[in-house]
């Protein structure tokens, strides 16, 4: 019996033995291997004190069952939900005692059956007697409010975190492509060697939908790259085969075919709804969200310094060029103009570390380094919304001959409406709705200026 409850102890250890771990160290990974051993420690041991009260309730459903089976035949999907089980039960010690009083009898039972049957096996049995009678106050503990306290995170724990964060954003970022019909995969296979579990789920697919919105709340993603990315996966979504409106609960990610046994997952389902109804309320907000904005430029410089501190750091010609990009980006990137200053000099940037000679490095950097220029590449591509601007600043001197050339009342009102535009670029964010009305003001302004046909 203790083999069987401790049965996850053991494979965790032989796994800890037998698989080495790739790109962590000794020391950090001996350390995670003994903390996930004392939690499976701790939830054998729990178990193995609610083994009574446990051994109660299945015979209970046992009996119940074979009762509605056989002889009433009634009430066959009878059930409770959690919610409402939990609110019946008590959390003082008094309500537990009587919650797992089966528990305790059957214990007693077992304690007398003992003694009669054969007394000299006491000895034996003793530990596992007292800890099926402290299963109640187990519980007691376990039920009770833990103290919690605020963390407060150093700069160098965000520094931490946005890394973490980034990689983590990596996966997601490779392998919601073309290959995998933008469908994430269930999970990656490291060690021994690397395979991808070419199948996903409606909770994995929802969940990629949410990372993808985080990477833009993160400053990873640029707002059109974003939409981009949720088409592409509600495109795909659109083609998978489905029963009565609901998805299967696995998926083949290249066929698109849903794999055997066909069926469908009441809990997956459920995850599904729910992520979307979260990822609507950041739908609904995407008018109104920059292109992008200074999370983007702070996760840029982010990038830059961990590359300067720690993958390149013996690279002198990167560090460089690094310096000077972080010394030349702007403070503030909140206007159009700031942002298209950013933008400049991010251009700059990604032309000069191209030219660095990476086939010396270590190839987990090189990959690192490759995400990178994705990255910046990534945002740097949105220039091309704002193509019209330098045409703009270029035929400023044009625009203000052709509106001096209008009659006075139609100059005045065109004027106004042309100072507008150029307040709306220097002051306002760039998001959708700001440009739009940038582009239906200067649309207006231009149109009027043709109709006069005094501007070519």
């Amino acid at each position: 019996m203790l083999i069987v409850i401790a049965f996850p102890v053991y494979t965790n250890l032989v796994n800890a033995l037998t698989i080495p771990p790739p790109d962590i160290s000794v020391k950090g990974y001996a350390s995670g291997v003994s903390v996930d051993l004392l939690k499976q420690f701790r939830q054998t041991l729990l178990t193995l004190s609610f083994l009574p009260y446990q051994a109660f309730l299945m015979l209970d459903a046992i009996t119940v069952t074979l009762e509605r089976i056989f002889i009433s035949k009634k009430n066959y999907l009878e059930w409770e939900v959690a919610y409402y089980t939990e609110r019946s039960k008590t959390s003082g010690l008094r309500g537990i005692i009587l919650q797992t009083a089966p528990g305790i009898i059957l214990t007693c039972l077992t304690l007398i059956a003992i003694l009669v049957l054969a007394p000299y096996r006491i000895r034996y049995a003793l530990p596992f007697l007292v800890l099926w009678s402290a299963s109640p106050i187990l519980v007691k503990w376990l039920s009770g409010a833990r103290k919690q306290s605020e963390a407060k995170l150093t700069n160098a724990d965000h520094t931490y975190l946005a890394q973490i964060s980034w990689e983590t954003w990596n996966y997601f970022d490779k392998y919601l492509s073309s290959e995998y019909n933008y469908l994430i995969p269930d999970n990656i296979q490291l060690a021994p060697t690397r395979v991808v579990a070419e199948r996903t789920s409606p909770t994995n697919i929802s969940l990629s939908i949410l990372s993808v919105i985080s990477a833009y709340d993160l400053g990873f993603l640029t707002l059109p790259a974003t939409i981009e990315k949720l088409e592409n996966i509600f495109q795909t979504l659109a083609k998978l085969e489905r029963s009565h409106g609901h998805f299967f609960n696995w998926y083949q990610i290249r066929t698109l075919a849903p794999l055997l046994p066909r069926y469908i997952s009441t809990v997956d389902s459920g995850n599904l709804v729910g992520h979307l109804v979260a990822a609507r309320s950041a739908f609904t907000q995407f008018s109104k969200s920059t292109i992008i904005s200074e999370q983007h430029f702070l996760r840029l410089i982010e990038q830059t310094q961990f590359f300067i501190n720690h993958a390149l750091a013996d690279n002198k010609v990167f560090k460089a060029l690094a310096n000077a990009f972080l010394e030349s980006c702007p403070e503030s990137a909140k206007t159009l103009p700031q942002v298209l200053t950013g933008l400049r000099t991010l251009q700059v940037f990604i032309s000069q570390i191209k030219t660095i000679n990476n086939k010396f490095l270590n190839p987990d950097v090189v990959h690192k380094f490759e995400r990178f220029i994705l990255l910046l590449e990534q945002i740097s591509h949105i220039n091309s919304f704002f193509d019209w601007h330098p045409l703009l600043l270029e035929n400023s001197l044009q625009i203000e001959q052709a509106l001096q050339s209008l009659a006075q009342e139609r100059q005045t009102k065109i004027r106004d409406l042309y100072n507008l535009t150029i307040d709306n670029i220097n002051y306002l964010e760039p998001t959708p709705k700001n440009l739009k009305e940038i582009y239906n003001c200067l649309d207006s302004v231009l149109s009027e200026i043709n109709s006069n046909q005094t501007f070519n």
